[in-house]
C-alpha cells in the first residue's frame, strides 16, 4: 500500500472545501493529479476497471471514490480524519439545511453528540426488527445523519450506501487505530445491522410525504410544539426565510385548534406569551376546553406575566380574554403591577416618561371597561394609591390620575391608614 499517496488523497477528501466524499461519480470533479494517484491506489485492489477504458488517457478516466475506499479505510490516517469529521458534524448539526431536514431533526432529536445519534440509530434498528412503522421524519433524519457522518452523497443509491457502510465498519475499529473512536462505538459498530435497515428506510418514496401540515406539525406532541415555537424565535438562522416561518406558524395554529387534549398548558401558554405569538395564543384560547383564568405562569396570572415581559400585543389580547382584576403572586392587580413596573423603569432610566415601555400597558388597562379602578391589593391599596405614592411626578403621572378619577377612583382612600390619596396628590403638585 502506498501510504503517502493514500494520505494525500485523504487530506483532499477531508478538506473544508469538500462536504461530500463518497459520490456516485466524482471523476469529472477531481484534479488530474489526484485522479492519477487514485488510479494507482486502485490498481492495488483485486477489482479492476474494464479493459475498454485503457484507451483513454489515465488522467481523463472516470473513477469513483468508492472504488478506492477499501484501500483508504485500512489506513489509520483516514480513520482519524473520518472520526474528526464526525465529531465536527455533531457540533454543527444546527447548520442551515432544508426545512424538511430541520423539522425531521427537531422531531426525532435532539442530536448534540455522537452518542445521541447512536441511540437514535439503535431505536431505528429496533423498530425495523420489530416491524414497527418508521415515520417519514425518522427516515429523513436517518438518511441525513448517516450520510453526514460518513461524508456520503445524500443521493447515493441503496447498494452503494450499504457497501460504504460495510467497508468502513470492517476497517474502522479501535483495535486498528489503537485509540477509542467515538464514530465506531456509536455508529460503525452497528454497521452490518444498519446496512440491513438501509434497504427498508433509504427510499423516502416508500412513505410519501403528504405535506408539512399533515405529517410533521400535526404529529407533534405539545412538548415538541413548545420547542418548535422557541426555535422559530430564538434561532431564525436555522429557518432563515420569513415565508417558511410564516408557513410553520400557520400550521402550528391549526394544530393548536385540533389537539385532542391540552397538556402542558402553562408551559405552552408561557412560550406563546414570551415570544409574542398572538395568532397562536388566539388559536389556543379559542378552544372550548381552555380556561385561561385557571392557569398560572410561575405563580403569576398570564396577564401579569405578559406585563412583566412587556408583551404589548399580547397584553392587549389578554385584557379581552382574562379577568383584569385577578390578583397575582404579589397579591396585586395587573394595573398595580404595571404601575410599579412603570415607577421602577423611571428610577433606572434617564429617558423621559414618553419612552417608558409601561406607559402603553397602563393606558390599555385604564381603557378596559371591565377594570375595577377601586380594586385593592392584599394591603388594601388601590391603583390610585400606588400612583399617588410614586416618587416622581411627570405629565404622564397626572394623565393616569385624571383617567382613574374619571373612571370613579376613590380620592378619599386612606394610604396605609394615614394620609388620603387626595392629600398626597396635592403634595405632588407643589
Amino acid at each position: 500500500m502506498n501510504i503517502p499517496q493514500s494520505n494525500h488523497i485523504t487530506n483532499y477528501l477531508f478538506s473544508t472545501d469538500h462536504n461530500v466524499v463518497f459520490q456516485e461519480s466524482t471523476g469529472n470533479a477531481l484534479p488530474p493529479n489526484l485522479k492519477h494517484e487514485m488510479l494507482k491506489i486502485y490498481q492495488q485492489s483485486p477489482n479492476r476497471f474494464s479493459e475498454d477504458n485503457h484507451s483513454i488517457p489515465i488522467n481523463q478516466r472516470n473513477i469513483e471514490l468508492i472504488h478506492v475506499l477499501p484501500i483508504l479505510a485500512q489506513t489509520d490516517y483516514f480513520i482519524e480524519k473520518l472520526n474528526s469529521h464526525a465529531l465536527e458534524f455533531c457540533k454543527n448539526i444546527n447548520k442551515i439545511y432544508s426545512i424538511d431536514i430541520q423539522m425531521a431533526l427537531w422531531d426525532t432529536g435532539p442530536f448534540k453528540t455522537l452518542s445521541d445519534i447512536g441511540k437514535f440509530m439503535e431505536s431505528i434498528i429496533a423498530k425495523n426488527n420489530d416491524r414497527r412503522d418508521i415515520t417519514h421524519n425518522e427516515k429523513i433524519a436517518f438518511r441525513f445523519l448517516l450520510t453526514g457522518l460518513l461524508k456520503m452523497d445524500h443521493d447515493l443509491d441503496v447498494y452503494n450506501a450499504t457497501h460504504i457502510l460495510n467497508i468502513l465498519s470492517k476497517y474502522f475499529h479501535p483495535d486498528k487505530s489503537i485509540r477509542h473512536c467515538e464514530l465506531y462505538s456509536c455508529i460503525l459498530s452497528k454497521g452490518p445491522r444498519l446496512a440491513m435497515v438501509i434497504f427498508d428506510v433509504w427510499s423516502l418514496n416508500n412513505t410519501p410525504k403528504l405535506s408539512l401540515l399533515k405529517n410533521e406539525v400535526f404529529g407533534m406532541s405539545v412538548y415538541r410544539l413548545i420547542t418548535l415555537i422557541s426555535r422559530l424565535n430564538e434561532s431564525t438562522h436555522e429557518i432563515p426565510r420569513v415565508a417558511e416561518r410564516c408557513q410553520l406558524r400557520k400550521q402550528i395554529q391549526l394544530r393548536l385548534e385540533t389537539l385532542q387534549s391540552i397538556s402542558l398548558q402553562e408551559n405552552l401558554l408561557k412560550t406563546l406569551i414570551k415570544y409574542n405569538e398572538q395568532a397562536l395564543l388566539e388559536a389556543l384560547t379559542n378552544r372550548a376546553d381552555f380556561n385561561i383564568n385557571e392557569l398560572r405562569i410561575s405563580g403569576e396570572t398570564p396577564l401579569i406575566y405578559a406585563i412583566k415581559q412587556r408583551s404589548q400585543w399580547i397584553i392587549d389580547f389578554l385584557i379581552k380574554k382574562q379577568d383584569v382584576n385577578a390578583l397575582g403572586l404579589e397579591n396585586k392587580t395587573p394595573l398595580q403591577i404595571a404601575i410599579d413596573c412603570y415607577s421602577k423603569y423611571l428610577d433606572e432610566n434617564e429617558s423621559g416618561d414618553d419612552c417608558n415601555p409601561y406607559k402603553p400597558v397602563i393606558e390599555s388597562l385604564l381603557n378596559c371597561p371591565q377594570l375595577d379602578v377601586n380594586a385593592q391589593d392584599s394591603l388594601g391599596m388601590t391603583a390610585l394609591c400606588h400612583i399617588a405614592m410614586l416618587p416622581k411626578a411627570d405629565s404622564t403621572y397626572f394623565s393616569f390620575v385624571e383617567k382613574l378619577i374619571s373612571r370613579g377612583a376613590n380620592i378619599e382612600k386612606a394610604v396605609y391608614g394615614y394620609e388620603t390619596v387626595i392629600s398626597l396628590l396635592g403634595q405632588n403638585r407643589t
